[in-house]
């Protein structure tokens, strides 16, 4: 079709901003956007209209980075969905260590020297010569792979035609150097996507400024979008609030956000004890009212393992299942990871269509030709039978687990699990073998010795979600408690706790509790510095003041 017949998907409205982002083909564009305007959406729209008007002809490829796992997962499924099959084919999207890694492993050669590898090079927690490179490694590496082969720029660049940078406020000197070397002064166009009010990764690396260099060095072309969709009328004011003192162009006027719909409760408490309690009978009450307790999210600024102490006691009293995701949000987004989850749901119940699903879309039971196929759905259906026989005599012994995951890589086979991702070897999948097994027979304790219920509580649906700010990047939820809204929480410079509070804020759909105490018992494993003491953080509070309920004056 031609750019003028391209439409968006059916059911997909983009703002004015975001339509103009999609068609631009004569150069590259920095757009910001706030939470919940639809930056993953617009990405994959702009995919759409690349490829379904010829504008990234064949053999031509887009390039999407991402800075997690889950983000560029999710990207490459939107994409799937938008367009057919064989232009999908035409979209690669990693993280930047995965396209790291891509680059080692393919022109591992053009590395010399301490860094040069063997053939056989593994990953792992150290640096052994030619034999062994770190995960910190990867970035450095790719970067002396660019700087000492000009056939490998020359590949790069008649590979892609376009290249989508996403959550690019959170880039690194060495992610950026990356892309400048292999993209900066050629025709490809690049399309970075973030907000800067979401820059909380400065301890990092995090570059100031980096749309601004960013439209400088590529000539790229700015654009804002302002439009969140995702928050409830009531929810979005408040937002709006914040916008006003931290972005006052990005503003909009509070009477255009019409509707009262949402809800903000502001509390206090005396102890922190007396918060877990009020918080486990609130997240009680979201979900009596039909939200799943997955929809559900406590978010720290800090230190979540020390402050969610109280809250872990309260949720197990309640029966309210939960899940620490700041330990393991990274290992669950992993490729491996969920097609093991989704065999163990299988191993014990056969009711799980999503499960099926998952195990069907990962690629792993596809062989070269139908007879190949057939083998291995025939090995797939043997095993998952012998695997529920198993998962049912021993339903409630942790051991089980550590056989069916064995099990399940012995079938399958390395090699072929291996294809799951680039970063993928045997070393790696072992590693990661091990770390989940431990984990499944850490959850089985807190779930009573039931191996249904520690699928279930780990697997996505499992339970009220609980982790730092910033591993809520990029996420949702139905309903947002933020506990400990106090300068002895966000004690940091005040306009960056303040972004951080907003980025926490943005997370919640419909329902957000905010909360505070006036005294915090030490927590075990908190140094020796730790205030019990609490003052609440009036001026993050005052945001919310006579939107609902309200909160006594400083």
């Amino acid at each position: 079709m031609t750019p003028a017949e391209w439409t968006p998907s059916p059911g997909i409205e983009l703002e004015t901003n975001a339509d103009i982002a999609c068609r631009i083909t004569d150069r590259s564009i920095a757009v910001t956007a706030g939470p919940g305007t639809g930056k993953s959406e617009l990405l994959a729209q702009r995919a759409s209209f690349l490829l379904e008007t010829g504008q990234c002809p064949l053999p031509k490829r887009i390039l999407a980075i991402s800075f997690k796992v889950d983000a560029a997962a999710n990207l490459r499924h939107r994409v799937r969905l938008r367009v057919r099959r064989e232009l999908a084919r035409r979209f690669d999207s990693y993280t930047f260590h995965a396209f790291s890694m891509t680059l080692i492993r393919r022109f591992r050669l053009a590395l010399s020297g301490i860094n040069a590898l063997d053939p056989e090079f593994t990953v792992g927690p150290d640096r052994i010569k030619h034999k062994q490179i770190t995960y910190n490694d990867f970035l450095p590496l790719a970067n002396e792979v660019l700087d000492n082969s000009e056939a490998v720029l020359r590949a790069l660049r008649e590979t892609y035609s376009h290249v989508f940078l996403d959550e690019f406020q959170d880039c690194t000197n060495n992610q950026y150097s990356l892309i400048t070397k292999a993209f900066m002064g050629t025709p490809i166009q690049l399309t970075a996507v973030g907000d800067t009010k979401q820059r909380i990764m400065v301890w990092a690396g995090a570059l100031e400024g980096i749309f601004n260099t960013f439209a400088s060095d590529f000539a790229a072309m700015p654009l804002n979008l302002y439009q969140n969709r995702r928050s409830a009328p009531r929810l979005r004011r408040l937002q709006n609030r914040m916008v006003i003192d931290m972005d006052p162009i990005a503003a909009v006027p509070e009477g255009s956000i019409e509707g009262e719909e949402g809800t903000i409760d502001l509390l206090g408490f005396d102890t922190a004890e007396d918060e877990a309690v009020h918080l486990a009978e609130w997240i009680q009450q979201r979900i009596s009212t039909g939200i799943p307790a997955s929809r559900i999210a406590v978010l720290f600024a800090k230190q979540s393992d020390l402050y969610c102490q109280p809250l872990h006691t309260q949720l197990d009293r309640a029966g309210v299942p939960y899940r620490n995701d700041q330990q393991l949000q990274d290992l669950l987004a992993e490729p491996f990871s969920k097609v093991l989850l989704a065999f163990l749901k299988l191993a014990t119940s056969n009711q799980n269509a999503a499960a099926y699903e998952s195990i069907n879309a990962s690629g792993l039971l596809e062989g070269e030709d139908e007879e190949r196929t057939f083998r291995r759905h025939h090995a797939w259906n043997e095993h998952l039978k012998a695997a529920r026989a198993l998962a049912l005599q021993r339903i409630a012994d942790p051991e089980v687990i550590g056989e069916l995951v064995s099990g399940l890589v012995s079938m399958i086979g390395p090699s072929v699990l291996a294809t799951l991702s680039s970063l993928y070897d045997e070393a790696r999948l072992s590693q990661l073998s091990t770390e989940l097994t431990r984990r499944l027979r850490e959850t089985m304790f807190l779930s009573g010795g039931d191996l249904a219920a520690t699928v279930e509580r780990l697997g996505e649906d499992g339970g009220v979600k609980i982790m730092t700010i910033h591993k809520s990047k990029g996420l949702e939820f139905e309903a947002v408690v933020i506990p400990a809204v106090e300068k002895e929480m966000f004690w940091g410079d005040y306009e960056d706790e303040r972004a951080n509070y907003f980025v926490a804020v943005s997370r919640a759909k419909h329902h957000l509790l905010l909360t505070c105490a006036n005294h915090r018992s030490k927590p075990k494993g908190a140094p020796w510095n730790w205030s019990t003491t609490r003052s609440p953080y009036f001026s993050l509070l005052a945001y919310a003041q006579g939107l609902e309920g309200g909160w006594p004056s400083e």
